[in-house]
């Protein structure tokens, strides 16, 4: 099961408007990143991920954590930025 990006943007920015600080550079990963859907494994995952994960990423372990494929890209996405 998936859901379209449109969609899952559009959702997000209405649920994690100022209980996400990282949405802004998360929507724009996925728009630049995804091509169809959203996966429900990731869209399950963002509430965990937006509560567990400081801003500044801190943390946050590829190798030994549980996320979606997708929010590994966005951490190494946002550690290649800085």
């Amino acid at each position: 099961r998936s859901i379209a990006i449109s969609t899952s943007i559009e959702a997000w920015r209405l649920v994690f408007t100022g209980r996400f600080r990282l949405l802004d550079q998360w929507c724009d990963f996925v728009l630049k990143n995804r091509r169809h859907s959203i996966s429900e494994d990731t869209w399950r995952g963002l509430l965990d991920f937006s509560r567990s994960v400081p801003e500044n990423l801190e943390g946050y372990d590829i190798e030994v954590g549980a996320w979606p494929l997708l929010m590994d890209e966005f951490v190494n996405h946002m550690y290649r930025k800085s």
